[in-house]
This record gives C-alpha cells, structure tokens and sequence, in this order.
C-alpha cells in the first residue's frame, strides 16, 4: 500500500509523495499543475516543509503519480485508494459527466461527497478499488513546483522558443541569402556559356555564308580519267594490271604492266597526247596520264 508523506522507492528513486486535489481547489492556498490530460492542485506550503524535511528526496502528488501510473479509469463513478490494512483511511475520486472531485476516507465513510454522489448514495461498496504499491507505480515526468519555479519554467520555455523563432527567422535568412549567391553564380556561368555559344554560332552563321558565295553549281565529273582507265584496262585486260592514281584534278594516274610480246603492240595503240608509255624496266613498262578533269 502507499500513503501521503512517508517515503517512498518508485523506480529506484527516493520520493516523498504529498497529498494534493483532483477537481476543485479547496482554497486559493492551492497551486495547479498539469499532468497529462488532467490537472493537480496541493498546497505551496506542504510542498516547501516536505522539500525541507527530506532535502535529498524528489516530492510527487498522490494524484500525480496515480495519474501517471496510468491506474484511473475515467469511466468509473467511485475509485478507492486505501492506506491501510483495515481499508478505513484512504482515499476516493469521484467522477460524474466529466466532473472530477477526490476526498478522503475516514472511518470507512467517503468524505464531503458532491451532492450528486450523495443524491445517488454512492458508498464504498460501489467503488472501484485501486491497486497500486511502489513496485507498479511510475513517476511522473515532473516533481511537483512552486508557483515561482512555474512561472520562472514557464519564462524560460517561453524564451527559449523566442530564441528558437528567433534562429529560425536567422536560418530562413541565411538559406535565402546562400540560395540567392548560390543562382547568381550559376547565372554567371550560365551567361558566360551563353555568350560562348552565341559566338559560335555567329562564327558558324559566317561560314554559311561563306560557303553559299562560293557554291558550285556545277556537278563534278571525273569522265576523262575514268575513260582512260576503261580503255587501258579493255586493251590488257588479259594482264596483270596495277595502279597508283587519285581522282583530283591535275594529279597523275600510273597505271603498272608486265612487258610481253604480247601486249607490247597494245601498250603502243593506247599512246596519244594524253596518254604516255614508259619502259621502266625490262619487265615493266608505266602508263600515265594527268587527271584534267575539275573538281
């Protein structure tokens, strides 16, 4: 069993936990503080003679921690904790269309009922009886704190988030600031590329109309040297034949063959004024002619 204002072990912590109020306050001697969805009121004054009387050990509500235990069914009309054996002395939390209330019990009698709870008479009989000892209570995330040492958290919760707000608007800044040197580099490399390939194609635009001034509207032909080699070709054409020549205008056509008795009589009817014929060798004689046709 628990109890208000003897020492406590929760969770391998030395802990004290003082009585405090679901509900109402009982006076304006009360302090509140959340916890969870709900909320706790106890005396200031119980607070700071507990803090002193056990100087090294953490103060909790009742309520607080059965809140943060997680033991309070709020669908239950009468819970009961009981601090002894004789289960006469304890305590009870009354709830009724979302109305929270806890009292204590004394003698077996729940004390200064609502007048609802009175009007049902609700006994103990009816109560839902909360189990709870030091080895399954959890503490909650909180001790239990003046109103100064709210009021000074409050502060400090409400500068750091300034201070939060405050880096915010500095980071968005900086980001912005980074982003905007960031595009305004890659706009100069984007204009310097730019200018590149602008230039480019103004050299290119140039030498397009270089190339249409000097268009030729004549078809190349390359009739001559071609008939020339079909005749030296038709004329020995039962002999090995090679050759060394290019199509280009003015370029000479060489045209090899192996000397025979045969094709001596050949080589001398394919002579004219283009054509020429030389004994290179005693084996070979060279054909050759200059490529006059245009390009």
């Amino acid at each position: 069993m628990i109890a208000a204002n003897i020492p406590l072990t929760i969770e391998g912590k030395d802990v004290v936990l003082i009585r405090d109020v679901i509900g109402k306050s009982p006076s304006d001697k009360y302090t509140r503080q959340e916890e969870g969805s709900l909320h706790v009121w106890y005396e200031e004054s119980v607070l700071t003679e507990t803090r002193e009387a056990n100087p090294n050990t953490k103060v909790y509500g009742l309520w607080q921690t059965l809140i943060a235990t997680g033991v309070i069914d709020l669908d239950q009309k009468i819970q009961v904790l009981y601090t002894n054996s004789t289960k006469d002395i304890g305590y009870y939390l009354y709830i009724n269309n979302g109305v929270m209330q806890s009292g204590s019990i004394f003698n077996g009698e729940l004390q200064s009922l609502p007048t609802s709870a009175l009007a049902e008479e609700f006994g103990l009989d009816d109560a839902i009886i909360l189990n709870s000892d030091e080895s399954t209570l959890k503490l909650p995330s909180e001790q239990l704190k003046t109103h100064k040492e709210i009021l000074r958290q409050s502060l400090a919760k409400k500068k750091s988030g300034q201070q939060r707000a405050i880096m915010s608007v500095v980071l968005i800044i900086a980001c912005g600031m980074a982003i905007d040197t960031f595009l305004s580099i890659q706009h100069k490399k984007q204009a310097v590329l730019f200018a590149a390939l602008e230039n480019k194609l103004t050299i290119t635009q140039d030498e397009i109309k270089s190339l249409a001034k000097r268009k030729r509207y004549n078809i190349p032909t390359q009739t001559e040297t071609l008939s020339n080699l079909y005749n030296v070709t038709d004329s020995l054409n039962n002999e090995a034949l090679s050759a060394n020549f290019s199509l280009k205008s003015n370029e000479v056509v060489k045209v090899f063959v192996k000397n025979t008795n045969v094709n001596s009589a050949r080589i001398l009817m394919l002579a004219n004024d283009d054509i020429q014929t030389v004994r290179i060798s005693p084996d070979q004689s060279v054909i050759t002619w200059v490529n006059n046709d245009k390009n």
